[in-house]
Protein backbone atom coordinates (compact mmCIF):
# COMPACT_ATOMS: atom_id res chain seq x y z
CA UNK A 1 0.00 0.00 0.00
CA UNK A 2 2.87 2.62 0.76
CA UNK A 3 4.73 1.83 -2.64
CA UNK A 4 1.40 2.31 -3.89
CA UNK A 5 1.16 5.78 -2.48
CA UNK A 6 4.95 6.65 -3.30
CA UNK A 7 4.66 6.55 -6.71
CA UNK A 8 1.36 7.99 -6.99
CA UNK A 9 2.92 11.04 -5.01
CA UNK A 10 5.78 10.48 -7.64
CA UNK A 11 3.22 10.82 -10.71
CA UNK A 12 1.74 14.03 -9.36
CA UNK A 13 5.31 15.81 -8.70
CA UNK A 14 6.13 14.74 -12.03
CA UNK A 15 3.04 16.46 -13.51
CA UNK A 16 3.44 19.78 -11.31
CA UNK A 17 7.48 19.65 -12.67
CA UNK A 18 6.06 19.43 -16.62
CA UNK A 19 3.43 22.18 -15.83
CA UNK A 20 5.49 24.42 -13.99
CA UNK A 21 8.68 24.31 -17.10
CA UNK A 22 5.90 24.64 -19.71
CA UNK A 23 4.46 27.62 -17.72
CA UNK A 24 8.60 28.93 -17.53
CA UNK A 25 8.65 28.39 -21.18
CA UNK A 26 5.53 30.16 -22.15
CA UNK A 27 6.50 32.91 -19.73
CA UNK A 28 10.51 33.23 -21.04
CA UNK A 29 11.89 32.49 -17.33
CA UNK A 30 15.31 30.76 -16.69
CA UNK A 31 16.31 29.71 -13.30
CA UNK A 32 14.23 28.62 -9.80
CA UNK A 33 14.12 31.62 -8.27
CA UNK A 34 10.32 32.71 -9.39
CA UNK A 35 9.18 28.79 -9.32
CA UNK A 36 7.36 29.25 -5.44
CA UNK A 37 5.57 32.28 -6.90
CA UNK A 38 5.14 30.08 -10.29
CA UNK A 39 3.63 27.41 -8.15
CA UNK A 40 1.56 29.06 -6.38
CA UNK A 41 0.01 30.50 -9.52
CA UNK A 42 -0.56 27.41 -11.07
CA UNK A 43 -2.41 25.99 -8.12
CA UNK A 44 -4.61 29.63 -7.76
CA UNK A 45 -5.33 28.27 -11.43
CA UNK A 46 -6.21 24.98 -10.43
CA UNK A 47 -8.56 26.12 -7.91
CA UNK A 48 -10.05 28.07 -10.32
CA UNK A 49 -10.66 25.49 -12.69
CA UNK A 50 -12.04 23.18 -10.09
CA UNK A 51 -14.48 26.30 -8.85
CA UNK A 52 -15.57 26.74 -12.22
CA UNK A 53 -16.81 23.58 -13.65
CA UNK A 54 -18.10 22.69 -10.04
CA UNK A 55 -15.42 19.77 -10.11
CA UNK A 56 -13.76 17.72 -7.47
CA UNK A 57 -9.61 17.26 -7.89
CA UNK A 58 -10.49 13.83 -8.26
CA UNK A 59 -12.09 13.95 -11.35
CA UNK A 60 -9.68 16.73 -13.05
CA UNK A 61 -9.67 16.02 -17.12
CA UNK A 62 -6.31 16.39 -18.66
CA UNK A 63 -7.80 19.27 -21.04
CA UNK A 64 -7.42 21.50 -17.86
CA UNK A 65 -3.53 20.83 -17.63
CA UNK A 66 -3.33 23.67 -20.42
CA UNK A 67 -6.24 25.81 -19.41
CA UNK A 68 -4.37 26.24 -15.89
CA UNK A 69 -1.04 26.48 -18.01
CA UNK A 70 -2.90 29.48 -19.79
CA UNK A 71 -4.64 31.00 -16.79
CA UNK A 72 -1.29 31.03 -14.67
CA UNK A 73 0.52 32.35 -17.78
CA UNK A 74 -2.37 35.62 -17.50
CA UNK A 75 -1.97 36.16 -13.92
CA UNK A 76 1.51 35.90 -14.12
CA UNK A 77 1.14 39.03 -16.54
CA UNK A 78 -1.36 40.71 -14.07
CA UNK A 79 0.67 41.04 -11.31
CA UNK A 80 1.13 44.79 -10.56
CA UNK A 81 -1.74 45.54 -12.37
CA UNK A 82 -4.40 43.67 -10.21
CA UNK A 83 -7.91 45.93 -9.57
CA UNK A 84 -6.91 48.31 -12.79
CA UNK A 85 -8.98 48.39 -15.79
CA UNK A 86 -7.02 51.48 -17.41
CA UNK A 87 -4.21 53.79 -17.08
CA UNK A 88 -3.06 56.75 -18.67
CA UNK A 89 0.51 58.46 -18.66
CA UNK A 90 0.75 61.57 -20.63
CA UNK A 91 0.00 60.35 -24.04
CA UNK A 92 0.05 56.63 -23.80
CA UNK A 93 -2.89 54.59 -22.56
CA UNK A 94 -3.09 51.03 -21.03
CA UNK A 95 -6.13 49.03 -21.08
CA UNK A 96 -6.24 45.58 -19.33
CA UNK A 97 -8.54 42.79 -19.69
CA UNK A 98 -10.33 41.80 -16.16
CA UNK A 99 -11.55 38.68 -17.17
CA UNK A 100 -9.73 35.32 -19.07
CA UNK A 101 -10.42 34.94 -22.73
CA UNK A 102 -13.03 33.68 -24.18
CA UNK A 103 -11.23 30.30 -25.34
CA UNK A 104 -10.31 29.63 -21.82
CA UNK A 105 -14.00 30.18 -20.80
CA UNK A 106 -15.79 28.17 -23.57
CA UNK A 107 -12.91 24.98 -23.15
CA UNK A 108 -14.30 25.23 -19.26
CA UNK A 109 -17.73 25.96 -19.83
CA UNK A 110 -18.47 22.09 -22.05
CA UNK A 111 -17.47 20.70 -18.87
CA UNK A 112 -19.12 22.62 -15.96
CA UNK A 113 -21.16 20.12 -14.03
CA UNK A 114 -24.69 20.83 -13.69
CA UNK A 115 -26.38 20.63 -10.09
CA UNK A 116 -29.75 20.26 -9.05
CA UNK A 117 -30.83 21.61 -6.19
Amino acid sequence: MAKKNIQKLKKVVVKMENKLLNLKLRLGIDGVEKDPLLLTLLNSAKNYILSYTGRKEDKWLPIFDDVQIKIASIDYNKLGIENLSSQSEGSVSNSYIADYPKDITNILNKYRVCRVI
